[in-house]
C-alpha cells in the first residue's frame, strides 16, 4: 500500500481536464445504484470506508 508521499505524487499528477473525462463517463444515478447494493454491515474495505458511510452520505458524494 502506498505510504502518503506516494499518495501526494499521484495527486500531483492530476489533470483537470480528468474532471471532465469523468462527467461524461460516470453517471450519477449508476453511482447511486452501486453504493446501495453494498451491504452495509460489511467490514471496511482496503481505504478504511464502511459501506453504511457511503450509503448514508450518498447525497453529498452526488452533489447537488
Amino acid at each position: 500500500m502506498p505510504n502518503g508521499g506516494e499518495q501526494q505524487r499521484t495527486r500531483e499528477k492530476y489533470e483537470p481536464r480528468a474532471l471532465e473525462l469523468a462527467a461524461k463517463v460516470v453517471y450519477p444515478h449508476a453511482v447511486e445504484w452501486a453504493i446501495k447494493t453494498f451491504k452495509p454491515n460489511k467490514a471496511p474495505g482496503t481505504v478504511g470506508i464502511y459501506p453504511i458511510l457511503l450509503q448514508e452520505g450518498i447525497g453529498i458524494l452526488l452533489g447537488p
